[in-house]
């Protein structure tokens, strides 16, 4: 029995970030096309955006479902989530009204470790024995997007975002036991569970904005992922 904690989602974009992510109504920088693609086209013509600057926090623990001390560890870990970047095409490919942008992020991400051994004396044989377990894994799901947003008169925005995302993951799951006596003999035994895998697939994001003197408000719907090949 295991349970895993880690930090939730966190923003894109540097406004994104400080709000953690609550910016479906207002976002018009370029992390729109990730939150709410409509208002990319509302926005002050951005370029570029560029975000690496964010700090996780990741809690791993394990509890043995009878107790005991065997598996029963905890490993915390202090690390950077990779960024976000984003990037407008020229204005004159579309016109003023309407806005093309790509963008690549890493939507999740994980890497977990944890070893414990164990070595003493075995009382029945008077021999020594070493017991070592391992759990490895490695997580990644980066998506890459194409966006294209439309002004509709001076307070709407409409706007669709395509993206491609791989997502690869591995786990390996060991245990490794050495027994050996005063006799001379001894016992090696090594238990393996292993697995990776990698799968693509596709999905789309449609996002509504409305711009007001005081007040901005939106609204997207992310559609289900279609699974490709892996």
């Amino acid at each position: 029995h295991g349970q895993v904690q880690g930090l939730a989602q966190r923003g894109l974009g540097p406004v994104g970030q400080l709000l953690h992510g609550q910016v479906v109504g207002s976002t018009r920088d370029l992390s729109a096309t990730y939150y709410n693609p409509g208002g990319l086209s509302l926005g002050e013509d951005p370029d570029f955006l560029l975000s690496v600057q964010a700090f996780k926090r990741q809690n791993v623990t394990t509890t043995p479902l009878e107790g005991g001390e065997f598996l029963n560890v905890s490993d915390t870990e202090w690390g950077t989530f990779p960024g976000f970047v984003a990037f407008a095409f020229p204005e004159s490919w579309l016109g003023e009204r309407t806005r093309l942008a790509f963008s690549l992020l890493t939507r999740q991400e994980s890497n977990q470790r944890i070893n414990q051994r164990f070595a003493g004396d075995e009382p029945i044989t008077g021999g020594r024995f070493g017991l070592e377990t391992l759990y490895d894994q490695r997580m990644q799901e980066t998506w890459g997007g194409l966006t294209l947003s439309r002004r509709i008169g001076k307070r709407w925005g409409l706007g669709a975002t395509f993206y491609g995302v791989y997502r690869s993951q591995r786990n390996r799951w060991e245990q490794n036991l050495q027994l050996a006596v005063p006799s001379g003999q001894g016992l090696a035994a090594l238990v393996i569970n292993d697995f990776d895998y990698g799968h693509w697939r596709v999905l789309g994001k449609v996002g509504l904005a409305w711009e007001g003197d005081a007040l901005r408000l939106g609204a997207t719907v992310t559609t289900p992922g279609a699974g490709l090949f892996g």
